[in-house]
């Protein structure tokens, strides 16, 4: 290998590595095995990044936010005096108004911009967090959780990623959105445990809500790129 393969690899080489090989041969290969639905390897490229870092954030403060609560809500729920039926019900009043909402979000951010409607969901999900912690009762906790369910929504910023993805990294580009999702699963509820332990399970709530904050934060300072569509005609 040449000066610059031997300044690369140290001045004792590499065991294993073939010193024939040139330098412009020289990668280092970024395969991410991990459980977490991500079959394809990725090579990254600093540019095209450095673009979508903002976007990765915001994904991965809100998708935090949303799973900080698994491990409280259920004791938040008995600290009111409220039937555990009464969990079921939140979380299934969440579930369905994020699935009504979604189309109409999804239309919203096509006539109006991706940046505007991920903001302001994210402004819904920071108070709808807000109104969880201080509610008095479990009725005030449901508004809380339906109005959750109009908040962030990650289908949002998939369709991002399909509008100013080419062809060639479409697939790794949901793939690391894949990544960054089951990150934050992983350790929501374990930060979630932490924060709201010790008979305050209010504290996660508020936690969420400073996370909806610093992705809101990110997304006002983040600058989407013009769809594929527009930059080719």
């Amino acid at each position: 290998m040449g000066d610059e393969g031997e300044a690369l690899l140290g001045a004792r080489g590499a065991p294993g590595l073939t010193r024939n090989l040139s330098v412009d041969m020289l990668w280092v290969p970024v395969t991410l095995h991990l459980p977490l639905g991500l079959a394809k390897s990725w090579t990254p490229n600093c540019a095209e990044f450095s673009v979508y870092t903002p976007l990765l954030a915001i994904i991965f403060f809100a998708q935090l936010a949303n799973t900080v609560l698994v491990p409280v809500l259920p004791f938040m729920v008995t600290q009111m005096g409220a039937d555990p039926i009464y969990y079921g019900l939140l979380q299934s009043a969440f579930w369905t108004v994020e699935l009504v909402s979604a189309p109409i979000l999804g239309s919203l951010s096509d006539r109006v911009g991706r940046r505007v409607v991920i903001c302001s969901a994210l402004v819904v999900s920071a108070s709808s967090h807000a109104v969880l912690a201080i509610a008095p009762d479990i009725y005030t906790m449901l508004l809380a959780r339906v109005l959750s369910g109009f908040g962030f929504q990650l289908a949002l910023c998939r369709a991002y990623f399909a509008e100013v993805g080419t062809k060639q990294n479409r697939a790794s580009s949901f793939g690391l959105i894949g990544v960054i999702t089951g990150v934050a699963l992983t350790m929501g509820p374990t930060l979630g445990g932490i924060v709201g332990g010790s008979g305050k399970p209010h504290q996660s709530a508020w936690f969420a809500c400073g996370l909806c904050a610093i992705a809101a934060a990110f997304a006002l300072r983040w600058r989407p790129l013009e769809p594929v569509e527009k930059l080719v005609t």
